[in-house]
């Protein structure tokens, strides 16, 4: 059993946007402290869904975030964080709201 000791995950703040390779560790997780290192406020990672094109959240539980079944990959990981008006978040509301004018 060799242990890639290489393994990065692409994090991104936003679709399109320069991304910073993130160490992972010997057991492929991702530390959510490495993560806030360089994303300050950040409490997740979401990514695309390369069949389907929707959002993934990734898994986290006490502090570790977990690679996608598929493994982290060459995909770029987008930061989520509360109350940064993530991806999609400002369309969503729109949508929203759309929605309650026409059902009036």
């Amino acid at each position: 059993h060799v242990l890639n000791m290489s393994s990065y995950v692409a994090v991104s703040k936003g679709e399109g946007l320069e991304s910073v390779e993130l160490p992972a560790e010997e057991d492929e997780t991702l530390l959510l402290s490495v993560l806030q290192s360089q994303f300050e406020g950040a409490t997740g990672l979401k990514y695309r869904n390369p069949s389907s094109g929707s959002w993934r959240g990734v898994r986290i539980t006490d502090g570790i975030l977990y690679p996608p079944s598929e493994g982290w990959g060459d995909a770029t990981f987008i930061v989520v964080a509360v109350g940064s008006g993530s991806v999609g978040d400002e369309s969503v509301k729109k949508e929203r709201e759309e929605e309650r004018e026409r059902d009036r």
